[in-house]
């Protein structure tokens, strides 16, 4: 009976073509669904003008922010992951991990965003209030390189396994503020206090965290399918933007003043990103 007993078991383990344990690499394509979350925007202009003959000098600030709505965007992404998994010892229980890497390139955008601004100026004569905005024409938020590194527990069967973990991730975030130009209501109708349009743009990688639950299907003893569906976020962070302007003169009720304007624009741009992915990759154990 003893005999026959370990000849059954030797038989069943012998019938899994899942390894004991085992390196793997593969490729795929992912499909995705980004949100942009919690997007807010801030900003702020300062406005110096010399004197002349007929005007005394005139220094300003304006400053506001606002939420900022993105679409949700869909991605078809390729996909790449390495790994290492093993079975506890006279167990079908398994552990591992793997890295993924997938490049998103999505990018959301909404047209004409307005900044409210409030503020005012001195120029020698008191000072004197005002609201405005700035206007960007293409606002945009993007996510490029998505990099998660997925511990993970699973349950082998004879043809693959069942898996769920979770880890850490790093992600490149992109905002572009494209065509921003400054506004205020300084004579009864909104007036171009910046000049031409001005763009900036900052790039930053982002810490966050993966959650994936999936299985594996293994074609033979080296190669494996394996689906999954992940969900990553990235913490809330800021990317800053900042630079100069000028702009020669300004309408006014009493006429056109040619004096050189200069100043700052200086804003700051802040949310998170969310990941779906039902990614499938074909591997190759090792």
């Amino acid at each position: 009976m003893l005999a026959a007993s370990s000849s059954m078991t030797f038989a069943a383990e012998d019938s899994s073509i899942v390894p004991q344990s085992s390196f793997f690499a593969g490729i795929g394509v992912s499909q995705n669904r980004i949100n942009f979350n919690n997007q807010q925007t801030w900003a702020v202009g300062t406005t110096v003008a010399p004197a002349t003959s007929n005007t005394p000098p005139i220094d300003g600030t304006a400053g506001g922010g606002t939420r900022v709505y993105l679409p949700a965007q869909n991605s078809t992404a390729p996909s790449v992951q390495l790994g290492y998994f093993a079975r506890f010892k006279d167990s079908d229980m398994l552990w591992g991990a793997k890295f993924n890497y997938s490049y998103l390139g999505a990018t959301s955008t909404v047209t004409n965003q307005l900044i409210p601004q409030t503020g005012g100026y001195n120029n020698g004569n008191g000072y004197t209030t005002f609201t405005g905005n700035y206007v960007v024409r293409s606002y945009q938020q993007s996510i490029m390189n998505q990099i998660s590194l997925t511990p993970f527990i699973g349950q082998a069967y004879s043809k693959g396994y069942f898996y769920a973990g979770a880890g850490p991730s790093i992600s490149q975030v992109k905002t572009n503020i494209n065509g921003i130009t400054g506004f205020a209501d300084l004579f009864g109708i909104p007036s171009n206090i910046s000049g031409a349009l001005q763009t900036y743009s900052a790039t930053q990688w982002v810490v966050g965290g993966s959650a994936t639950v999936g299985g594996t299907y293994y074609l033979d003893k080296s190669f494996f399918l394996d689906l999954n569906y992940s969900y990553t976020q990235t913490k809330n962070t800021t990317a800053n933007w900042a630079g100069p302007w000028s702009k020669r003169g300004i309408w006014s009720p009493g006429g056109f003043n040619a004096v050189e304007y200069t100043g700052t624009n200086t804003g700051n741009s802040s949310g998170n990103v969310g990941a779906q992915a039902i990614t499938l990759t074909l591997n190759k154990s090792f």
